[in-house]
């Protein structure tokens, strides 16, 4: 009795003690596939140890397998990992170009999730070197985000000091993102940099107010964060120093890569390591929600968005019965498992195929074929493009156009035929009623 009794003690005091750690605090447990997920976890820079504050036995707790790329990033180090996470390598120990290679050639396979990490300009700690190691990973994998070789500090929301900004913005509009700051409403990002984006035909823009199709930002500063320029050798380069605002620390990008299955996670502050990482859990007696918030990320990570072919679910035409005086409408409903590029209305009457681009409405894909003379006979397909770039396309359909019998059509002003009858019926009438008077 008595050895049930200290059992029952131990057990319940190492339950009081496991959130002192960090492991599982603040999370919601979710069933993993038999196969672990394994990540790797890039150390070779002086990016930091990645057990602390818990970021590693956590990761381990959620069924990943962790790895560490300690010596350099190769091929060997990548083979078979779907999640690669890039902290900030300090001190100007720069990525290779081998080693970017190796990234890209990773990334280039599908179905793989990258996060790349900045920091501030600080430049006693190597800050100069930050933003264009990140940068120029991005850059390589075809990303439309980028960090800013600058800083960002919150006078208000931090632990303790400034440049402890604790993010505390969470974008729960957007349901890309909406789960991936549940339960989340402060995040510690030591020392940050923010981050901008960038356009296809290369300018840069600010998150702020300017949306990026699959890009979505996940958190923000608060209102009361300013931009602030360290190292005088680099300077913002889609905001202003001294700038106020809530500004992107966190952002995702959705579709990326050659096959359109990837994704990118990009932070202004490193995961794990640096001098305090995202997932830290209590900061300067300030609770933080880092646990829970990289458990939500994670969770998003390790799926995989599959892309196959749109589904032309419905084509619908209005009017069924079509004459020389109808604009035809074409409602097409198309599903997809991912996400619908386009949609192009093809159609032929009397010369070549012609395409229009439908507009989406909320429910259907819409477009009109102009209205045709009569005999002639029409016909038309559907066209419908996945983000990933499969298409899918319809049978051909037709409809033949026939006269109109409106009355506005046969009385139009264009008609000579008609008032030549009219006027001869007319004659006619006189003609009979003037014999008749005569008798």
């Amino acid at each position: 009795m008595k050895k049930v009794k200290l059992f029952s003690m131990l057990l319940l005091a190492t339950l009081i003690l496991m959130p002192a750690v960090g492991l599982y605090t603040n999370t919601t447990h979710v069933a993993y596939a038999a196969d672990t997920v394994k990540v790797v976890v890039v150390t070779a820079h002086n990016e930091g140890d990645p057990t602390d504050q818990g970021f590693k036995d956590n990761l381990t707790a959620w069924g990943f397998s962790v790895v560490e790329a300690d010596t350099e990033i190769n091929s060997t180090i990548l083979e078979g990992a779907q999640i690669l996470m890039m902290g900030s390598p300090y001190f100007g120990k720069n990525y290779t170009s081998a080693e970017i290679q190796a990234v890209v050639n990773w990334f280039n396979e599908g179905g793989k999730t990258i996060w790349v990490a900045g920091d501030s300009d600080y430049e006693e700690a190597g800050g100069k070197y930050f933003s264009n190691n990140t940068n120029w990973v991005l850059e390589a994998i075809g990303s439309h985000l980028r960090v800013e070789p600058a800083s960002v500090e919150d006078p208000e929301s931090n632990a303790g000091a400034s440049y402890r900004v604790v993010a505390n913005v969470t974008n729960t509009e957007d349901e890309v993102t909406a789960p991936l700051v549940e339960g989340v409403h402060k995040v510690l990002t030591h020392g940050p940099t923010f981050l901008y984006g960038v356009l296809d035909d290369g300018t840069p823009v600010a998150l702020e107010n300017t949306t990026i199709e699959n890009v979505h930002w996940v958190l923000k500063t608060s209102p009361a964060s300013v931009v602030v320029e360290n190292d005088p050798k680099k300077s913002a380069v889609a905001h202003e120093v001294d700038q106020t605002g809530s500004f992107v620390i966190v952002a995702v990008e959705m579709y990326a890569g050659p096959k359109a299955n990837n994704k990118i996670i990009v932070s202004g502050a490193a995961p794990y390591g640096d001098y305090r990482p995202l997932i830290t859990p209590l900061y300067h007696e300030v609770q933080l929600d880092g646990i829970q918030f990289m458990h939500n990320m994670m969770d998003w990570a390790k799926t995989v968005e599959e892309t196959t072919k749109p589904n032309i679910v419905s084509i619908v035409r209005t009017p069924m019965n079509v004459t020389n005086e109808d604009d035809v409408t074409i409602a097409v409903s198309v599903t997809d498992n991912t996400k619908v590029k386009q949609v192009i209305l093809s159609h032929n009457a009397t010369g070549p195929w012609e395409n229009i681009t439908m507009e989406f409405n909320g429910t259907y894909y819409v477009a009109v074929i102009p209205n045709q003379t009569a005999g002639t006979i029409v016909s038309y397909k559907i066209y419908a493009e996945g983000i990933a770039g499969n298409w899918t396309e319809s049978q051909i359909y037709s409809y033949t156009v026939t006269a109109s019998t409106s009355p506005e059509k046969l009385f139009s002003m264009g008609d000579t035929t008609v008032y030549i009858a009219i006027g001869t019926i007319l004659v006619v009438v006189v003609v009979l009623i003037f014999l008749v008077r005569k008798r």
